[in-house]
């Protein structure tokens, strides 16, 4: 689970600047029934060792808790945008959001290809990435147990897959994204994916082009 983030900073000329921010990954690990879920950074990467490795609400508040004091200050509000799973919508969220000053936007089913930023540039590289540092593991250094059976990686090799990986996901690449998914104010509708879509491209840049008129 990865956060981008893109805040915006005043300039003496009243210029607006984008600062693109790749944020920390957070890394789900499957623990054993019973043991305290937290979350500890561990070889550079938060690590979250949780019965369930999947994105639960608990998973969620605790990512939220660590991720918005480094990005909110003051009165500013946050803005998360994701897809419109059940953890997403259900209300429990929504106020766990609200009382933290965080707002969101569901994607549309079907729309996760035009307007989801991180499907659309940054996933499938870190995904190559990651896929990259595992074969090098099982090509030169998973070992065997006395049965001649393939042992389980410990958690900090799984740690130093997920950072290298993570690693070489570059700012630039963030920008792409954010330009991408429409996001970035100061590039072009037409330059984002949305603008692409058959039905909704053609409509959505008559709406802007209204407003600016």
């Amino acid at each position: 689970m990865a956060l981008i983030l893109n805040n915006y900073r005043q300039t003496d000329n009243n210029d607006f600047h984008n600062i693109f921010v790749k944020a920390e990954i957070l890394l789900l690990f499957e623990i054993i029934p019973g043991k305290k879920e937290k979350i500890e950074c561990q070889g550079g990467v938060y690590v979250l060792e949780s019965e369930k490795a999947w994105s639960t609400q608990n998973v969620i508040r605790k990512w939220v808790d660590l991720m918005l004091p480094l990005v909110l200050r003051g009165s500013q509000r946050g803005l998360l945008i994701w897809d419109s799973a059940s953890t997403h919508r259900a209300k429990d969220m929504k106020n766990f959001l609200a009382e933290r000053r965080v707002d969101q936007v569901m994607i549309p089913a079907g729309m996760t290809a035009y307007l989801q930023t991180l499907d659309i540039a940054i996933n499938k590289p870190f995904k190559d990435y990651l896929r990259l540092e595992i074969n090098d593991y099982i090509e030169n250094r998973m070992s065997r147990n006395k049965n001649n059976n393939f042992v389980k990686p410990n958690l900090q090799e799984v740690v130093s897959w997920v950072r290298n990986a993570w690693g070489k996901v570059t700012d630039s690449c963030v920008a792409k994204a954010l330009k991408a998914g429409y996001l970035d104010k100061t590039s072009p509708f037409e330059a984002s994916y949305i603008a692409k879509h058959d039905r909704l491209g053609p409509m959505i840049l008559k709406e802007l082009e209204s407003n600016e008129i």
